[in-house]
């Protein structure tokens, strides 16, 4: 392996009880080529932790996790800067929903600077991008941030936006 695919990626998943959260996980690893190189930042918020199931996976030295009650959740901005603050300066940041579907082969796609990681529905593909997420799809390879959808606005203001 050469250093390129060596880099390590940080996957940044805020869940709102959402029941595609174990299989967006193993998608990803199950996907990825060299899955060792993942590193993934994920906060739960949902009535059923998936903590246990976490400890059981052989990648779960990989997987930095935070649950939190739904009852005490304060937004989805809110839950993606907690995730976010679990990243410890890996070499690619990769923020996804906790419902995606990944390619084959996605960590070797998001390190060559390809786009198309998942395989599954994709709102920056289907949609006219915002003026925010246009500026982000010209992101340059080797500058080690992607992101799979559209940015919007925090439509709930308060201390979580």
């Amino acid at each position: 392996m050469t250093g390129m695919e060596k880099a390590s990626i940080f996957v940044s998943i805020a869940a709102f009880c959402d029941p595609f959260l174990r299989f967006t996980i193993e998608s990803l690893f199950k996907q990825a080529s060299v899955p060792e190189t993942l590193v993934l930042g994920v906060v739960d918020q949902s009535a059923e932790p998936i903590g246990p199931w976490l400890a059981a996976q052989p990648f779960a030295d990989q997987v930095r996790y935070l649950h939190i009650d739904p009852l005490h959740s304060r937004g989805v901005c809110w839950a993606r800067h907690l995730a976010q603050t679990l990243y410890d300066d890996e070499a690619y940041f990769l923020q996804v929903d906790s419902h995606t579907w990944f390619a084959a082969r996605c960590d070797d796609a998001l390190r060559a600077g390809d786009r198309k990681i998942a395989g599954g529905f994709h709102r920056a593909q289907r949609h006219r991008l915002s003026e925010p997420a246009h500026r982000l799809a010209q992101v340059r390879p080797g500058q080690g941030v992607a992101v799979m959808s559209e940015l919007r606005p925090c439509l709930s203001p308060g201390p979580g936006c």
